[in-house]
């Protein structure tokens, strides 16, 4: 079963977290994922932190049937 879920009910509890200058290293170069394509134009924040996350069950917006 194929479905896209809407994950609106996840909770995200911050633990711990920092800000401060950073660097984006995309070290990993595949063109099964090219990602790395995009490039920053620039950094606008760094955060970094320890996090509790719940996720719920969410809500199915579309159901694309068994395959």
């Amino acid at each position: 079963m194929i479905q896209l879920v809407d994950r609106y009910r996840h909770r995200l509890t911050p633990k711990s977290v920092w800000t401060g200058p950073c660097t984006l290293v995309f070290n990993n170069r595949s063109d099964i994922d090219p990602l790395y394509r995009l490039g920053p134009r620039r950094i606008i924040r760094c955060v970094y932190g320890t996090f509790d996350y719940i996720l719920d069950f969410g809500r199915v917006v579309k159901d694309y049937g068994k395959h």
